[in-house]
């Protein structure tokens, strides 16, 4: 060992900028020599009898059949060990387990968005908020005013279906709600998760509303002119498989839908 360390000669230099004088291969030589004479002497004896017998037939098959069993039982151990981790009853065990199975799986909300980026790579959360919350007068005043047109452009259709059969019971009663909408607050992120291998933003926001409804002369028959209430909103977009092309010949990524629009609570202001 100390020949053929002594006999390397790098071919560039690993200690450039060293103090002149020293050596680094002679302190590498030299420890190694003091840890070959401090060898054991069971250990000496043992690689004595190593040289000696390990080229006779009888030794390496002795040898060979020892690494076999070892082999086998360390199989064998580490199987044993994984069935009882596999079916303990203890419930520390089972929360370990739950715990590193959250650790190597993949969170649905990451999940969600890797999908949204790799549908479009310009994603941008912060633009996307900003975006849904200029939309919220336009589809909510649509729904408000009974504008069917509207909603069918921004909503899918599970959500058209829905929101145009209440319109059309509301106009079928004869009353009329007030679509004034006083202020809308700024649209935050609750979760994303995966809907059917879509992904799915769920957001939500307050809206100031007037509750009053008229007839169709005008006259107030629920609520009234200045009863204001905060109106608390959930809303779920989903975004569609595809971009399209736009009426400039451009590629445009896949638009957003509204998917679900829940009313969470609501409150008088005035």
């Amino acid at each position: 060992m100390v020949a053929a360390v002594s006999a390397e000669t790098p071919s560039t230099s690993a200690m450039r900028g060293a103090p002149k004088g020293g050596s680094l291969k002679t302190a590498e030589t030299t420890a190694l020599a003091h840890h070959s004479v401090a060898e054991p002497a069971w250990q000496k004896q043992w690689r004595e009898l190593q040289n000696k017998l390990g080229s006779h037939p009888l030794f390496s098959r002795l040898s060979s059949h020892l690494d076999q069993q070892v082999l086998t039982r360390g199989r064998d151990v580490a199987g044993s060990l994984r069935e009882r981790w596999e079916t303990s009853d203890s419930p520390l065990v089972h929360r370990l387990q739950d715990a590193a199975d959250s650790w190597s799986q993949e969170s649905e909300g990451a999940a969600a968005l890797r999908e949204i980026r790799a549908r479009d790579p310009d994603f941008d959360m912060v633009r996307f908020l900003a975006r849904v919350r200029a939309d919220v007068p336009v589809i909510i005043g649509a729904y408000l005013r009974g504008e069917a047109d509207v909603i069918r452009e921004h909503c899918s259709p599970e959500m058209v279906e829905r929101l145009t059969g209440i319109m059309a019971a509301t106009a079928q009663s004869g009353q009329v709600p007030d679509p004034t909408l006083l202020d809308t607050s700024d649209v935050e992120l609750v979760d994303l998760k995966l809907s059917e291998e879509a992904p799915c933003v769920v957001v939500q926001f307050t809206c100031q509303q007037i509750n009053c409804a008229r007839d169709s002369h005008g006259n107030v028959v629920d609520g009234a002119p200045d009863d204001v209430h905060r109106v608390y909103y959930f809303w779920a977009l989903q975004q569609e498989a595809e971009g399209y092309m736009g009426t400039d010949g451009t590629y445009q990524p896949p638009r957003w839908q509204l998917r679900e629009m829940m009313i969470r609570g609501m409150h008088h202001l005035l």
